[in-house]
């Protein structure tokens, strides 16, 4: 999948042929504030919109981001990932990054009229995000 292809490239990694257990080792080791910012940027939302949908405090979202270099907690990675995985499957879904990001900002009736992004802040809200874009890929009615 081209969605896969972007989330490797996104976070570095050489090549594409990358398993579950490269980003077991990624969120282990913690990624940059910095490279959080830039996919909060991609994304089309801003850091109070970001603490809100994964639920990480606003203040420590400022504390890491006023620090050059400083690296995220396995926790707050593993939220950043999962919105980079919603990001990265929307664009392929939808052909385009802006596209994507007005349809994860946007209720759906599919989702219980919950805002997309709004359900990042856990495993099953992110499970519910993709299974809709699964069956929108398909042509399933959603």
């Amino acid at each position: 999948m081209e969605s896969t292809r972007q989330l490797a490239i996104f976070f570095g990694f050489k090549s594409d042929q990358i398993t579950p257990f490269d980003f077991i080792k990624l969120t282990r080791k913690g990624i940059t504030a910095s490279l959080l910012k830039k996919l909060i940027n991609r994304v089309h939302i801003n850091q109070e919109d970001f603490a809100n949908y994964s639920g990480i405090k606003n203040r420590t979202l400022s504390r890491r981001f006023e620090e050059t270099g400083e690296k995220l907690s396995p926790e707050e990675t593993e939220k950043a990932i999962r919105l980079a995985r919603i990001f990265f499957e929307s664009v392929d879904v939808f052909g385009d990054e802006e596209k994507a990001s007005t349809w994860l900002k946007r209720s759906n009736r599919a989702l219980n009229d919950e805002v997309p992004l709004s359900l990042l802040d856990s495993d099953i809200g992110a499970e519910q995000v993709m299974d809709v874009l699964g069956r929108i890929r398909e042509g399933v009615y959603s």
